[in-house]
């Protein structure tokens, strides 16, 4: 049967590993390692959710694949509960290295589980805790995105716009709703852009792909209902993706101002 948790037990007696595992597989996936280079080939090429790590192995002890667990960002996470029948400072340090909780052998079937089920319980709950606070977050900074006036979105440019994120005001700005300016021009926006406007803004933004220069400049667009208005176009590259470079932009409705530009003239 697959189980959904995976725990890795690294311990250089065969004997343990074998009592470990029978005190947990109904609810593990059980990977063993004898010593700790082992441990971490395994920890470094698949999930573990959990790991059993006795102190006393040969090659890499314990102490040392905790310690290289909490120096890699892909392990750190990982809970790990150390295991050792030496009495001597082992505790005080296993716990100062990073360890979890710390059990003695000889295993008591009872107490072992236990200790594991805390352990993964906390880091399920705080996992879910960050989790809650990330959405939180992302939706603080959605609402505050949208009640910026204008329009903000991120470009990738070829010989075409391809809009990878915009905000609320953006799409309005050209008289859509999200569902309907996502279907028709996030892979293209240059569907919009009225006349000679279209290449010579594909050509300021690709002419800036290796520079950090901000870009601005004034053009026209054509909403839904057929109205022209016009933007002030502010774009900033952040990054290239496969050579295509990727702009942050801010666009402003200054109609009525050049409008009153244009009557001057």
């Amino acid at each position: 049967m697959q189980r959904e948790k995976t725990m890795l037990i690294a311990d250089d007696v065969e004997l343990n590993r074998a009592l470990l595992e029978n005190i947990f597989d109904d609810e593990y996936s059980i990977l063993q390692a004898a010593d700790g280079v082992e441990a971490m080939e395994i920890l470094r090429s698949q999930p573990v959710d959990v790991v059993l790590l006795d102190i006393v192995m040969p090659r890499m002890d314990g102490f040392e694949v905790l310690k290289t667990m909490k120096e890699e960002e892909t392990l750190s996470g990982i809970p790990v509960i150390m295991a050792t029948s030496e009495k001597e400072n082992s505790e005080e340090r296993a716990l100062l290295l990073g360890a979890d909780d710390f059990i003695n052998k000889p295993y008591r079937a009872m107490v072992v589980k236990k200790r594991v089920e805390n352990i993964v319980v906390k880091h399920i709950l705080e996992r879910k805790r960050l989790e809650n606070a990330l959405f939180e977050t992302r939706n603080e900074l959605n609402s505050l995105i949208d009640s910026v006036p204008g329009g903000i979105g991120v470009w990738k440019v070829t010989d075409k716009v391809q809009v990878e994120y915009f905000n609320d005001g953006f799409c309005r700005q050209f008289g859509y709703d999200r569902e309907e300016f996502q279907e028709k021009f996030s892979s293209d926006l240059t569907a919009l852009w009225v006349g000679g406007d279209t290449e010579y803004i594909l050509n300021r933004l690709r002419e800036n792909k290796d520079s950090n220069d901000r870009i601005s400049l004034v053009h026209q667009v054509r909403r839904k209902d057929k109205s022209l208005r016009w933007f002030s176009l502010n774009a900033l590259k952040y990054k290239v993706e496969d050579g295509v470079p990727v702009f942050r932009i801010v666009n402003i409705d200054v109609t009525e101002s050049r409008e009153n530009e244009l009557l001057i003239e």
